[in-house]
């Protein structure tokens, strides 16, 4: 019960810091997976894709790209990024034990600022990863 509680509370606080206009969107699960947030125009979600330990860079950035339909490339500070569109949306994903991915059906400049939003906060804290 105790570890249903700090997993429930790290799913729900861990994107408390999202701009105010973003609401939950409850999935299936009641773990939180499914889980995701929106305005109503941009999705956000913390994802967790089959990633193998022992993977090279080379392997870690095919199995990504697999999973979300786009390419991806591996910064200075070991984190995967990677954006495109595709099956018809724009996608943006950073990777770094979790997958934080950004999802519109409009490359407008709201989509951009989330993007560059959840980069920097992946990036510069330890809270989200």
């Amino acid at each position: 019960m105790i570890c249903f509680l700090i997993v429930l509370f790290v799913t729900t606080h861990s994107f408390s810091q999202l701009p105010l206009d973003y609401k939950l969107v409850k999935g299936t699960s009641p773990a939180g997976r499914g889980n995701y947030y929106t305005n109503g125009r941009i999705k956000f979600l913390k994802d967790t894709p089959l990633m193998g330990d022992d993977y090279g860079d080379k392997q870690n950035m095919e199995s990504l790209s697999s999973t979300y339909g786009i390419v991806f490339k591996k910064t200075k500070d070991d984190i995967y990024v990677g954006d495109g569109f595709s099956n018809g949306k724009f996608r943006f994903v950073v990777y770094k034990k979790y997958a934080y991915v950004v999802i519109s059906e409009t490359n407008t400049k709201e989509y951009v600022d989330m993007c560059q939003f959840v980069f920097n906060a992946v990036r510069n804290s330890d809270f989200w990863n």
